[in-house]
């Protein structure tokens, strides 16, 4: 190991999404000063989710930061519709919005919707995250852990000068997305449906006004290239990020998705097929345009193995379609927040129980936190 950042801290957070970000800064408000590591060397570029629920607004509310959420709303905030047709340029075949008949009433919330990207949302839930003392650390991977009775031991590595260094934690967050890297490690599988369909997600930019005729909208179903593809404006004028899904069963792979494919596949879902546009890598410093996702449902049968704890993907995955994997994951980075610190700061005895009430929710070891009685 050729350089040492740290020894020892409270909580390591794996993954830099929404989900670890708000794990982050929940933990750094209540006295805790965890470090978070995500590989890659910045936030995406991809909106993801672009509707966060009253749920997650109370609880960026209680935390100070609605006003700066709503001041980087979409710029469709006040148009959240959804169209459908065959291409961009086709007749439009439904148009509706899609918050018409989820809005809370005001006896129930005391906030409402936000419209805001995810990406947009990451900056200011990691800037926040910051001043309150995380050490949020992106470019560094995690390279092995060990968890045992006493705590979790990691290898790190810094991506970009090769350096690793350990640092032992008290426990573990793995917040590290769909793939549930640290999960599978642990030998926890998940039940449910399993994969749908995989799709290839890329960002170009191009001047769709002609396809656009003068309209908006917050996302865009079209049947070309393939039924289920998904057009969205990002918040750059003249960006946009194009989700198309593939056939794995026929043989197709991310591999096929070339620079020219993709380009093709963007003009043939607006529907000029001479379209000038420019793809756009979806993370800065990457040199691939494409990324690959897999649409699905399932749940992780334990959301705990001793130290580690999975939140957000790792734990529960569910289509995209409402944002719901965002906002259960923020949901769940609160739930855990509050409960480890008040085990960390030893506000309960040392003799902890698991706060689960049947032998099902035992089995599932569904955040069974420390919880701590006399």
């Amino acid at each position: 190991m050729s350089e040492t950042r740290d020894h020892k801290t409270a909580v390591l957070i794996v993954g830099g999404g929404i989900v670890g970000l708000s794990a982050a800064l929940l933990l750094a408000r209540q006295g805790i000063q965890p470090v978070l590591v995500e590989r890659h060397p910045s936030t995406a570029l991809l909106p993801q989710a672009r509707a966060f629920n009253p749920r997650s607004m109370e609880i960026y509310q209680a935390l100070g930061l609605e006003r700066e959420i709503r001041a980087r709303a979409s710029i469709l905030a006040d148009l959240p519709e959804m169209i459908g047709a065959e291409t961009l340029t086709g007749e439009e075949r439904f148009r509706f919005d899609v918050l018409a008949r989820v809005r809370p009433l005001a006896s129930v919330s005391p906030t409402d919707w936000a419209m805001i990207d995810q990406d947009e949302l990451e900056h200011v839930v990691r800037a926040h995250a910051e001043r309150s003392g995380a050490d949020v650390r992106f470019g560094t991977e995690l390279v092995s852990f060990d968890a045992g009775a006493g705590g979790v031991t990691t290898l790190l590595r810094d991506v970009g000068s090769g350096a690793e260094y350990r640092i032992d934690a008290d426990y573990l967050i793995a917040a590290d997305g769909h793939r549930a890297g640290l999960r599978h490690q642990l030998g926890i599988g998940a039940d449910g449906p399993g994969v749908l369909f995989p799709v290839m997600n890329f960002i170009f930019d191009a001047d769709l006004s002609t396809a656009l005729r003068g309209r908006r909208f917050l996302l865009a179903y079209l049947d070309r290239p393939t039924t289920g593809t998904a057009l969205v404006p990002l918040r750059q004028f003249g960006r946009w990020a194009l989700g198309v899904p593939y056939h794995s069963e026929r043989g197709e792979s991310p591999d096929d998705f070339t620079d020219q494919r993709c380009a093709e596949l963007a003009r043939e879902a607006v529907g000029i097929p001479d379209l000038e546009l420019t793809l756009v890598p979806p993370m800065p410093g990457r040199d691939q345009k494409a990324a690959s996702t897999r649409i699905g449902g399932w749940v992780a049968r334990r959301y705990r193995a001793g130290r580690v704890f999975f939140v957000g993907d790792a734990a529960h995955v569910v289509p995209p379609t409402g944002s719901y994997g965002a906002n259960t994951g923020i949901a769940d980075a609160h739930n855990l927040a509050w409960k480890l610190a008040a085990v960390i700061r030893g506000r309960q005895s040392t003799r902890c129980w698991t706060p689960t009430t049947t032998s099902a929710a035992r089995s599932r070891g569904q955040h069974s936190t420390p919880r701590c009685g006399s």
